[in-house]
């Protein structure tokens, strides 16, 4: 038994002294990677989480109401000012313009044949005028009767007072006409209504109706957005929002296409800020359009804010931030706290002073010894 409890501290002797050996002797000669500053440009981004938002959505509606007939278009669809898009049932009005079509013809072809009659009376009233101008030359001459005068002259006025109402019911007709064209014309202005169309050049995000739904006037069949009233409303934390300007240039990614980055600009500027998160609104609009997009679609967006040239560069993994940003750096074969200011940052790098470019900066790992002041270390 004394002998087997002798092993074990033997072997526990053994274990804490190879841990100690480890840990005060080998371990702290693992050498550590380096890095150097470089001299370069870097852009002072600040960086921000939204969704894509419309400054306006156009709603597309009937003024009748009615059934719907016919749907053209679809949601994530562009349209031009002027397609047609949606037919709403007309019911009888087709008929009812068909109909006022075929009396419209009818009186225009009765007014046509009174035209003929009316060019006819007035050759006659030519004839008769010319009879009776000489009947009233050979009455007063006693040549003819009276009789044959008062016939010619009957014959005259009679022919007189056709023309007359001829005429009379050639304007009657013409009026009828007009009446029924202004009639007609109301008619067709309604039937247009049925065929609803857009008002504007735009993208389709959303359709509110389907076929044979019942419409009440004035409800969205679509609403449709302007391409160019489309951008990325973004909320960024207050405290660094100070520096940002209308027409900055931005960086967009839609959580839809983590890969690909689309350039935009600041359009607009929320001049209150949210009381609850402390955040404001920046507006971010799209350079270019992606097609398709999808309202309410999370984006991230980056501002650059200033671009500083002649900088010392660094990547933040390097950056210490305590209470004061720093870097380790080799000094005499020691690791050394080296305090910075950081100028500009991006997302991966830092624009900083204090270092320069003979400057060795120590890489830490989580698997090697924890750097602290003063010890010693290699590279």
């Amino acid at each position: 038994m004394k002998k087997a409890l002798g092993w074990i501290v033997f072997f526990a002797i053994v274990a804490i002294g190879g841990y100690l050996f480890y840990a005060k002797v080998y371990k702290p000669r693992i050498t550590y990677a380096t890095y150097r500053p470089t001299m370069g440009s870097i852009d002072n981004v600040v960086t921000g989480v939204g969704e894509i938002a419309a400054k306006n959505i156009y709603n597309i509606t009937s003024q009748l109401g009615g059934k719907v007939e016919k749907i053209f278009i679809d949601e994530g669809k562009w349209v031009q000012k002027g397609d047609l898009v949606a037919l709403i049932d007309p019911v009888d009005l087709p008929q009812k313009i068909a109909s006022l079509q075929k009396q419209i013809e009818e009186v225009k072809l009765l007014q046509n044949a009174t035209k003929k009659e009316l060019g006819s009376l007035i050759a006659q009233k030519v004839l008769a005028n010319k009879t009776y101008q000489r009947y009233l030359h050979l009455v007063k001459n006693h040549f003819v009767s009276q009789a044959e005068y008062d016939k010619a002259k009957a014959t005259l006025d009679s022919i007189t007072a056709q023309i007359q109402a001829k005429r009379l019911s050639i304007q009657a007709q013409s009026k009828k006409i007009a009446s029924l064209q202004k009639e007609l014309e109301a008619l067709k202005a309604k039937l247009s209504r049925y065929k609803i169309t857009s008002p504007i050049d735009g993208y389709v995000v959303a359709k509110k109706a389907t076929i044979s739904q019942t419409l009440l006037p004035g409800q969205p069949i679509f609403q449709v957005v302007r391409p160019d009233e489309v951008w990325v409303k973004t909320y960024i934390d207050e405290r660094i929002s100070t520096a940002i300007q209308p027409g900055q240039k931005a960086f967009i990614t839609l959580r839809s296409s983590p890969a690909k980055h689309f350039v935009g600009s600041v359009k607009r500027i929320e001049p209150q800020a949210d009381p609850v998160t402390l955040e404001k609104r920046i507006d971010v609009a799209f350079a270019t359009l992606p097609k398709p997009f999808f309202l309410h679609e999370q984006a991230y967006v980056k501002i650059i804010t200033h671009r500083y040239d002649d900088l010392y560069k660094i990547p933040l993994r390097l950056i210490h931030f305590g209470q004061t940003p720093a870097v380790w750096v080799y000094t005499n074969g020691k690791a050394h706290l080296q305090p910075i200011r950081i100028i500009a940052r991006d997302e991966q790098y830092a624009g900083v002073e204090g270092i320069d470019a003979h400057t060795i900066i120590l890489i830490p790992t989580k698997n090697k010894k924890t750097l602290h002041e003063g010890m010693r270390v290699y590279r």
